[in-house]
């Protein structure tokens, strides 16, 4: 009887490490038969950071919802203290500063960036002092405002950040500058709501942020 031809030999594919059976008189195995090792397709699972884009994970480029949440609350804390005369919402204010600085610092000193973000932080509360201390040489002392002009001078006081913010987006610039500047911007915005009375809180902040710049250099020095 004529043995039935199934195109598979005696011998083992002569490609190492594999054991299957040759291929008709090749040497080698169906899979080997061209004397290559088979291709397989890369089934890594990908990575996060690739899935989610660069910008997504880039500590420049990143967007702190933390900060931006405690500087509206904070805002909204302030307007509420300034047009209602209610001294426990100021010292609400107050407790929450502390907490407001250590996320400030550490956005703006252990990730890049710091002097970008300090010229826009700076400016806008630069022009929301210069609209309060021309509200004030208009209207005179608040102590004689009525509630109308409580509410003004809370709405001006945000006009700073927020016109800076569509000069930032409508910019030519690259989206790395854009967001920094933004984190500068937002970042300001409780201090800019306070005004002139505000800048018992700001210049500590600003030497603490300037301490932190010129120590970061000889601190990471020392930690190599």
């Amino acid at each position: 009887m004529t043995p039935i031809q199934t195109g598979v030999g005696d011998r083992k594919c002569e490609f190492d490490g594999c054991n299957a059976l040759e291929f008709r008189t090749s040497g080698y195995c169906l899979r080997h038969k061209d004397g290559r090792a088979e291709i397989k397709p890369d089934i890594r699972k990908p990575d996060i950071r690739e899935l989610s884009g660069k910008g997504l994970f880039d500590s420049a480029e990143r967007f702190p919802l933390v900060i931006a949440a405690m500087s509206v609350a904070m805002s909204i804390v302030w307007a509420m203290m300034f047009t209602s005369g209610d001294d426990d919402l100021f010292w609400t204010w107050v407790i929450l500063l502390p907490l407001y600085l250590i996320l400030l610092c550490h956005n703006f000193l252990l990730r890049d960036g710091m002097i970008k973000k300090s010229i826009p932080f700076t400016a806008s509360y630069a022009i929301a002092c210069i609209i309060w201390i021309i509200f004030l040489y208009i209207h005179g002392d608040p102590w004689f405002w009525s509630s109308g002009l409580f509410t003004m001078i809370m709405w001006l006081s945000i006009l700073p950040p927020l016109v800076l913010t569509l000069l930032n987006e409508s910019l030519n610039t690259s989206p790395e500058k854009q967001s920094l500047y933004r984190i500068g911007i937002v970042a300001s915005v409780p201090f800019c709501i306070t005004g002139i009375y505000g800048i018992i809180f700001f210049i500590p902040t600003l030497i603490l942020l300037s301490l932190g710049m010129v120590l970061k250099p000889k601190l990471m020095i020392r930690d190599k």
